[in-house]
């Protein structure tokens, strides 16, 4: 009798040591991905080119002393001086202010749809991925928001819900959900076949848990890829729509509107459109080079770290 109950404590234990064990090796993986991203050079350019945009953004009262809204007729189509670094614009409001308050938008926009296309991403991948009776329903959803063309499904919800700061996050994070979902479903599909897993499931834990302190954690080194990719998309659709006229109302300094109201100007005073445009390409270069290198630093498979089995 004793021999039998030993027998079965062991055959219940062993699923939970073997749990343990992956548990322990998945967390010696992401703490050598961890030191890989405080060493790589891309990373430390990339988020010092973003400290710097974000210093932009937080100082502008102190960095400039004109009103972005302040029209000067007197002062319209100035080139830039000493006086007005960027130049002003047709109304005579100094670019550089326009510039720097634009930032602020900008990276708003950019940081929430972030957030929320990695929550909302991340929960839909997650249950796609490991219930398999929502898999379908789920990723058909995706695909469908998938079929169109980014910008061109974003300029239909504004159309629609209209030209509002609120309505663009709304917008970007319908049409870039998906794509999240999509490296979820697809990380989640192999991270539920490991044996760690597995033994988790073997030692009773429950399908919520599993799913959520077993598998999510070690999905997250291409969701934290991605969200860097997101913030670009983001800041560069968000001053598109603006461009087009169907992003943050006029009143309202962006990059996109500023940048709409110097293309009408471009051959008189081309530095309305210059400056803003220079921002928007350093912000996207700082966000790649920091995708890129988390990319470079968390994959084991670009570092030669795959483990032997």
């Amino acid at each position: 009798m004793a021999d039998g109950s030993t027998q079965a404590r062991a055959t219940w234990a062993a699923p939970a040591s073997a749990a343990v064990a992956g548990e322990d090796r998945a967390a010696e993986a992401r703490h050598i991905g961890a030191r890989r991203v405080f060493r790589s050079r891309g990373v430390w350019m990339g988020s010092a080119i973003l400290a710097g945009v974000l210093a932009m953004a937080v100082g502008a009262p102190w960095l400039t002393g004109y009103d972005p809204m302040r029209v000067d007729v007197a002062n319209r189509l100035l080139a830039p001086s000493a006086a007005h670094f960027f130049g002003t614009d047709e109304f005579g409001r100094d670019v550089y202010s326009l510039t720097l308050y634009g930032s602020r938008i900008s990276l708003v926009v950019g940081a929430s749809v972030m957030l929320l296309t990695s929550i909302a991403g991340v929960v839909m991948g997650l249950l796609a991925g490991y219930f398999r009776s929502l898999e379908n329903l789920l990723m058909r959803i995706a695909d469908g928001l998938m079929a169109f063309p980014a910008i061109v499904l974003a300029i239909a919800f504004m159309a629609s819900l209209g030209p509002r700061v609120s309505n663009i996050i709304i917008a970007l994070t319908i049409v870039y959900m998906p794509r999240t979902a999509r490296i979820t479903y697809g990380a989640v599909l192999v991270a539920r076949e490991l044996s760690y897993v597995e033994a988790a499931r073997a030692a009773g834990a429950r399908d919520v848990r599993v799913a959520f302190l077993h598998i999510l954690p070690n999905c997250l080194a291409p969701l934290v890829v991605q969200g860097t990719f997101i913030f670009a998309y983001a800041v560069l659709a968000e001053a598109t729509l603006s461009f087009l006229g169907v992003g943050a109302p006029p009143y309202i300094p962006s990059w996109g509107n500023v940048i709409n109201a110097g293309g009408k100007l471009i051959t008189e005073a081309p530095w309305i459109a210059l400056f803003p445009a220079m921002a928007i390409t350093v912000t996207g270069l700082g966000l790649n080079l920091l995708g890129d290198a988390l990319h470079d630093a968390l994959d084991p498979r670009l570092r030669g770290l795959e483990r032997p089995r």
